[in-house]
Order: structure tokens, then sequence, then C-alpha cells
């Protein structure tokens, strides 16, 4: 045959596959070589035929073992020539057909020349050597290094992998069947492939170099991953929840944990939330009808408005992704319909903070701006107000150090994207939970090893010198305690009698047991109870909560340091 039949044939066969059938092919043709109408008219006149005998089944070249022996078929590419052999048997459904040897002839050279041309071309699949988890867990140990490339500590890492080990284990009948005997991806491997892609913005190609795995492998693997950390509600310190609105007790411990790291004097008690947007930053993207639309002009890339409110401990008590990067906070928090639900339903003496880009209202304290910021004391409420409304800031960048892939522009479907930034900030809650349940264990330990007599210094992880710190935030200071010449206790000559070093106490030097080092009457005759926060007055139905707090800090005598 030509090289113009070879070429046709091929063509022919490439529209086999298409779904054309024999006779459509033919008469599509233009003027097509005798040789190929005869090829296609003896396969066609074949296929109503019937094998009688097991030796035309032989001649038709279908056992293995005149296969592998005949040399010409290994020059001609060996078992790549029969996949495309079975392939157009099957196709034709020729197994129960009879084949002259001119039939034969002509089959030869169609798929010799489709091996030729490439079509059918695979290489044989690489044996990777797998990195088994426990010299991997050794190695990172003996190198101290457990915790830089897996971002938590070995014991946060096993009680990851036990609420999530259901989620991302590998069928193994499936996997040795693929991998021709290769042990499994073992879920320990799948679960740090995870946490290193999310965690080290390692690329795909070298987690795959690392544990030994292929490409296609480790994306299936992550995807695994995400979705086990996604749709995970079983594991209660992944979870991103709001307080129950109904639930005072929990509201209230809520406000009392964010007046301890507040130095108003419980003036802003109520507050129990601090929201803000950030920007995640993503390339144009491709699934987008509108890519125009996620260009934030502020920052001048692309990227999507999350909203977000976090505790005193920055542990998101809500997130969502709202809207594309050009909407502002103030349209993107309008979307954010179970966090105004919330807010809806809360208690009148409870409020959340937020920046000037979102609107005041009784729920939602901002700061004063433009020209009311030169009198002092709306800068003083500002300071304070600041205190609390910094957390969510601290919680952002928190996040982003942490899980290093949120610093560079995500380039994944806008779905994939979404998923991740879900999936980094449940899995910053985790760490922050689980390093006050860490806490609180140590302080445990410390309490009944005093007990015990075994160890006579142990403190609280909230207390030092009368200070109130919230837990995982605890200063290295613990040989300071009273009369140890350094100043910071009690009976010291500082005129400091509350322990808290700030000259807000009973006794401050001026005798009038207000902590102001004023005279002594400021005109305060507000009472305010430590369990329950102060309600907002029903008897100023023309003030503002904002200005009903501003006239308790003028009470007080609070002044921005």
């Amino acid at each position: 045959m030509t090289r113009a039949a070879d070429q046709e044939l091929v063509d022919s066969w490439n529209a086999i596959r298409r779904g054309e059938t024999i006779e459509e092919r033919s008469w599509r043709l233009n003027d097509p070589p005798d040789d190929v109408c005869a090829a296609w008219m003896r396969l066609d006149i074949a296929k109503t035929q019937g094998i009688e005998s097991e030796e035309d089944e032989e001649m038709v070249g279908v056992e293995d073992e005149e296969c592998e022996s005949d040399p010409d078929d290994e020059a001609m590419g060996g078992d790549l020539y029969y996949d495309a052999l079975y392939d157009i048997f099957d196709y034709t459904n020729c197994y129960e057909t009879e084949f002259e040897d001119e039939d034969l002839i002509d089959i030869h050279t169609i798929v010799s020349s489709i091996v030729e041309s490439g079509q059918r071309r695979r290489k044989p699949k690489f044996k990777h050597k797998r990195v088994l988890w426990e010299d991997y867990k050794d190695m990172l140990v003996s190198t101290n290094n457990f915790h830089d490339r897996l971002r938590m500590p070995v014991h946060h890492f096993v009680y990851l992998l036990s609420s999530i080990k259901d989620c991302i284990s590998v069928d193994v009948r499936r996997s040795l069947a693929s991998t021709e005997g290769v042990p499994p991806i073992s879920p320990e491997i799948v679960l740090c492939c995870g946490l290193c892609f999310v965690g080290l913005d390692a690329p795909q190609s070298m987690i795959s170099d690392c544990f030994g795995i292929s490409l296609p492998s480790v994306r299936r693997v992550i995807n695994m991953f995400l979705c086990a950390i996604d749709y995970n509600t079983t594991c209660p310190e992944l979870q991103i929840e709001l307080p129950d609105p109904a639930c005072h007790n929990e509201l209230n411990n809520l406000a009392f944990e964010w007046s301890r790291i507040s130095t108003a004097q419980r003036v802003l008690d109520g507050f129990c939330g601090a929201v803000d947007g950030w920007l995640a930053t993503t390339e144009a993207p491709f699934d987008a009808p509108h890519p125009a639309d996620y260009y934030s002009g502020h920052y001048q890339c692309f990227g999507i408005n999350v909203q977000a409110m976090c505790d005193p401990h920055l542990v998101f008590m809500y997130a969502g992704v709202t809207a594309p990067g050009k909407v502002n906070d103030s349209r993107a928090f309008l979307r954010c319909t179970e966090l105004l639900e919330w807010l809806n339903s809360l208690p009148d003496e409870f409020f959340i903070g937020a920046d000037n880009a979102y609107e005041l209202s009784r729920r939602i304290m901002i700061p004063f701006s433009g020209a009311e910021r030169n009198v002092v004391d709306f800068r003083t409420f500002n300071f304070y107000l600041s205190q609390l409304r910094v957390r969510i800031e601290m919680a952002f960048g928190r996040l982003v150090t942490k899980w290093r892939i949120l610093k560079r522009a995500l380039n994944y479907s806008t779905q994939k994207n979404i998923q991740i930034i879900r999936v980094c900030m449940k899995l910053h809650n985790f760490n922050i939970r689980m390093q006050q349940r860490d806490d609180l264990d140590a302080y445990n330990m410390g309490v009944l090893q005093a007990a015990n007599g075994t160890n006579k210094r142990y403190i609280r992880p909230y207390e030092l010198r009368g200070k109130k710190y919230p837990l995982g935030y605890l200063p290295v200071t613990p040989n300071n305690s009273d009369n140890d010449g350094d100043n910071n206790g009690d009976n010291n000559g500082e005129n400091v009698s509350d322990n808290d070093g700030d000259n807000v106490g009973e006794n401050d030097g001026d005798g009038d047991g207000d902590g102001d080092g004023g005279d002594g009457d400021d005109g305060d005759d507000i009472t305010i109870d430590v369990a329950t926060p102060t309600k907002y007055p029903s008897l100023l139905p023309n003030a503002s909560r904002r200005e009903y707090i501003v006239g308790r800090m003028q009470g007080l005598g609070l002044q921005r340091p």
C-alpha cells in the first residue's frame, strides 16, 4: 500500500473512533484509493462471516505466545501493536469473523500506521518508591522539624488524623490493582500531603518527589484532604460556629473574655466579637463570566472578599466568602445572612465592633472618623475600641502566616479557591483550640503537682500578678511574685494595690480609692456587675450606644495613654 493509502487508513480509523461507520466513511471520501476501498469492503464482508474452528482464531493473532515470539511484532511496538489490534476487534466485533490473508495484511497495515503515528503510544507505568510514614515521622521528630513541616505538633497531628481518617483512607484493592502491587497511600501520608500543600505552599511536583507518589495521585489525595476538612462536622476543634444568642451564659462568658483584654474598666462590657473583611488574593479567574468583578481597585489585584468575626483568642466564630474582590466590605457584609440573623437575635446589651467601612448601628460599634477624631473624648473611645477590634486583624495575620498558601495568589478554579480558604480557617481554629487544651492540661498538671508537693511554682495560664491574660498568651515571667523587690506586687511603695501595675486600683496615691489620681469625686454613680454586662439604658432614648459609652468614659476619667 502507498503512503497516501496508509494515511487514509489512519484517518479512517480515527473516523471510526468518532462513531462513523464504514459506509459513511467510504461515501465521504471524494477519491479514495482503490486498495483502501478494497480493504474496507473486505472488512465489511468479513463482519458477516463467523469462525468455524479454533485454528481460525489462532490465525487472527490473538494468542499471546505467538505475539511474544514474533520478532516482527516486537519491531512494530510489541504490546502496543496488539492493544490497537484488540481495539479494532472490539469495535467492529471481529472476534467472530473469518479473515483471509489479504484482510489480515490490511489490518496489520492499519495498526502499524497507528502505532507509528504515536496515537496509541503508552509509556510503561513507573513504580514509585513510597515513603513509609513511620520513617518520615522519625526523621521529622529527630530533627525537630515536625511542627515546621506540618504546622502542628505530633499529638495534634494524631488527633486530627483520628477525626478525618475514614475520609482520607484509600481503597486497598483498587490501589493494588492500579499500582501492580505497590502498597497504597496511607492516611498519614495523605494528611501530610494536604498539610504541606496548604501550610508550606509546597508545589504538587515537590510533594510527589518527597513522598514517592505520582503527580495524579498527589492531586487526588490533596482533594481528598480538602474535602475531609471542609465537610467535617464531627471534630469540634475544626468548626466555625457562632455562639447561641439564646444562651445568656455563653454570651456572658464571651463578653467577659473580651473585657479581660481591655483596659477600659469594663466600659465596653457587652462586646462579643470583632468583624472585618479580608481580601484573599487570586489570579484572574478563568471560570468567571466577568473576571473584572474580582479585581480590587484598592489593592490593585484580583481577589475574593472574605468576611469574618473572631473571639478574643483569635478563633473565627464566623467566616464567609461572600463577594468578589471588587465589592467593598459594607456591601459584602450585607450578604452575610447568617451573621445578620445572629446579630438581630442578640440581646440588647451585646454588640460587636468593626471599622469605619461598616455602618453604625445598635449592634455594630465603629470608631469616630473625620473631624470627630479631633475631640479628645472621641479619640479616647477610638483607642479603647481599637484594643478589641484589632483582634480580627491579628487573626487574619496569624491565618496567613501559618498557612502560607494564602500568601500567594491562588490560581485554581473559583470553587477550589474558596474551599482552600475555608480549610485554612478551620485549621487555624483547630490549632488555637488545641493549644488552649494543652494550656489547660498544663495548668491542671501544675495544680496536681503542687497538691502533691512536687511543684511549688505553678501558675494559672491566664492569671499573672493580678492581670488577666487569655489562654495561650502567658508572658514568660513565672518568678515574679509579691514582695520580691521588683516593684510589681503588694506593699512595695508603688501605690499599686490591685496587682496589675496600671495605676488603676483602690489606693492609687490620692486617697479617694478611685484609681484615677483625681480628687475623689468623678461623678460616676453607675455600678457595674462583674458577672453580667451592663445593659443598654432605656433612660437615654435620644443617645446612641456609642455616646453612652463616651459618657461613661468621661465619668471614669479614662484617657488615651
